[in-house]
């Protein structure tokens, strides 16, 4: 009987053996199962990657998924800088240098590539403003006038320099009479732009009056001797440009020199003008119950006469040149210095004009030539 029990429980642990053994086998061949699947899906993997087409790698869905979210992550990113960059400000540029002066590589370059850009787009936009404001100078009478005498003298001096300097060289001698001859036509097309201006002037005048409205008796007739002068200042100006277009039979010699006298007569008188009315906002300026505003006022008015005076006498230098020999230094100018002289006094005008200080009484201020 313990016999018959001993082989029945070999036989148990037998079988036993074998079911764990299968198990095991089970389990090794689903390994081994395993293994051998993925080395196909990687031989499959090579195989693709080393037969298939270009187009179908470019083309699949889960790359160009990736690369759209990445370019458009980056866009994103590099538009962002552009508009938190603080370009307007001068500081910005030491601030960032300060930052990334620890920075190597590429983030440097990017950052700085940024700047600029960013830069860029300002000076764009300030261009932009520039273009602007030119044009709207330009369509003006009075702004196209002081431009066109800008140039004018710009281009005497200009060529006076080039003219005088040139001796050996030919192509800077032709250029500078080039200028010279450029700066003398727009002269005659500010001559002939004046032929309209008595009607203007004449409205000025007949406005003004005899300057009631002055708190200063100096001032009111200075001013209306000034508004004399200029408006005699036109017709003996249109009667020279008549008679050097032969359209009247009379010397122009006489007319240039009685419309130069009434220049100058009117630069100086204009002179005299400022002066009082600078002692005047002096007087003014001291007075201890004036407020800030006031103050800031008189100064920027006081700013704006001796800006005036400056001009006027840039101009009565010229306007005394062009008198007859024996005056003064009357024919002594070379062409530079009375480019110099008539370039500063527009670069002035055109600075009055651009801070709403302008006279109306500018036109006078050209040259009769």
């Amino acid at each position: 009987m313990f016999s018959v029990v001993r082989a029945a429980g070999r036989m148990d642990c037998h079988t036993h053996y074998v079911s764990v053994s299968a198990r095991r086998e089970k389990k090794g061949s689903g390994k081994v199962r395993a293994v051998i699947e993925q080395k196909r899906e990687l031989e499959a993997c090579k195989y693709n990657n080393n037969h298939c087409s270009q187009e179908e790698s470019l083309t699949s869905p889960v790359l160009l998924a990736g690369r759209r979210r990445r370019s458009i992550e980056s866009t994103i990113f590099y538009l962002s800088l552009l508009w938190v960059l603080p370009v307007s400000k001068s500081s910005w540029g030491n601030r960032s240098r300060a930052k990334t002066a620890n920075l190597t590589g590429d983030g440097v370059g990017l950052i700085d590539f940024l700047i600029n850009l960013a830069a860029l787009r300002q000076s764009g936009a300030d261009m932009q403003r520039c273009l602007e404001s030119l044009v709207q100078l330009l369509e003006s009478y009075r702004g196209r006038d002081k431009v066109i005498r800008t140039v004018c003298y710009g281009s005497q001096l200009v060529g006076g320099v080039l003219s005088r300097r040139a001796e050996a060289d030919v192509r800077s001698q032709r250029l500078g009479k080039s200028l010279l001859l450029f700066s003398a036509q727009l002269s005659h097309c500010r001559t002939v732009l004046r032929l309209f201006d008595d009607l203007s002037m004449l409205a000025y005048s007949h406005s003004y009056g005899f300057g009631n409205g002055e708190e200063d008796a100096a001032v009111r007739w200075i001013s209306v001797l000034n508004n004399v002068a200029d408006q005699l200042y036109y017709p003996c100006e249109h009667i020279a440009w008549a008679a050097d277009a032969e359209l009247i039979r009379v010397k122009s010699d006489k007319w240039w020199l009685f419309s130069t006298v009434l220049w100058g007569t009117s630069l100086l008188l204009g002179i005299l003008r400022s002066l009082r009315v600078l002692l005047l906002l002096r007087k003014k300026l001291k007075k201890r119950h004036e407020g800030r505003n006031s103050r800031s006022q008189l100064r920027r008015q006081m700013r704006g006469e001796l800006l005036s005076i400056l001009s006027s006498m840039a101009d009565l230098s010229n306007a005394i040149h062009w008198m007859p020999p024996g005056f003064l230094w009357a024919g002594r100018f070379p062409n530079w210095l009375v480019g110099l002289m008539g370039t500063t006094s527009s670069l002035i005008g055109l600075i009055q004009m651009n801070a709403g200080s302008g006279d109306q009484s500018d036109t006078t201020q050209s040259s009769p030539e």
